[in-house]
């Protein structure tokens, strides 16, 4: 599970995308393949879909690992402006015509990627220049292009947020171990709202790693080890 825009080269079809489609898709695929207890791993949005699967259905899940992702209303949240912008219904006019602009908005991809790589240090820099950022570019702009997801799925943010900051009390009561692995170098989701995720879980621990938002591209072999340890 990963960046709400990020589908990989499969199919996009016309269906809408949402938070709650994300989070039923996921049980459809456990269900479907006749799993038992899981250990979801949840990355940027992706993280609200495996928080909430393990409150809906403790009994499935084994524990949970947490990246860097948003969850709830917490007063630490730092969005990207690119989230900001298609979110925030305000600025409604203003996202719709940017993105029926290429030029527009493959300006604010190539924008949004600097901020990203900005606090990394070299060798992080390189890779994610390299592998990352061509990755979500030629995700947005390369047919079938996922920005119409994407957007469906920033307009929903801030609800969503909301919605989930109604369900803290279901988190903390959760009886199952939560790793909660964060990049430190993340210019937006900064540790200290790594640290308050893992507060809220009654079996949550905080794995802070020299690593950027995508740290599990930057720090492959550190974040495997903290999952499997």
């Amino acid at each position: 599970m990963r960046f709400p825009g990020l589908f990989g080269a499969s199919d996009k079809t016309a269906a809408s995308y949402s938070f709650a489609h994300q989070l039923s898709d996921l049980s459809a695929v456990i269900q479907s393949l006749g799993l038992g207890q899981v250990v979801p791993v949840g990355h940027d949005s992706s993280g609200a879909a495996a928080i909430n699967f393990a409150v809906e259905h403790p009994y499935k899940v084994a524990s949970l690992c947490i990246l860097n992702s948003a969850y709830d209303n917490s007063p630490l949240n730092i969005w990207p402006e690119m989230i900001v912008l298609f979110a925030d219904p305000a600025l409604k006019a203003l996202a719709l015509a940017v993105a029926q602009s290429a030029a527009q908005f493959g300006w604010l991809l190539d924008w949004q990627r600097a901020k990203f790589a900005e606090p990394l240090p070299a060798e992080q820099k390189l890779h994610f220049e390299q592998f990352v950022a061509p990755l979500i570019a030629d995700n947005f702009v390369r047919p079938p292009g996922s920005g119409p997801a994407f957007m469906q799925m920033s307009a929903q943010f801030y609800e969503e947020l909301k919605r989930n900051s109604t369900r803290l009390p279901l988190v903390e009561a959760l009886d199952v171990p939560v790793k909660v692995i964060w990049g430190e170098l993340d210019p937006y989701l900064g540790v200290a709202l790594g640290k308050e995720r893992a507060a809220h879980f009654k079996k949550g621990s905080f794995h802070p790693i020299p690593a950027g938002h995508w740290l599990q591209s930057d720090m492959p072999e550190r974040v495997a080890e903290l999952m499997l340890s």
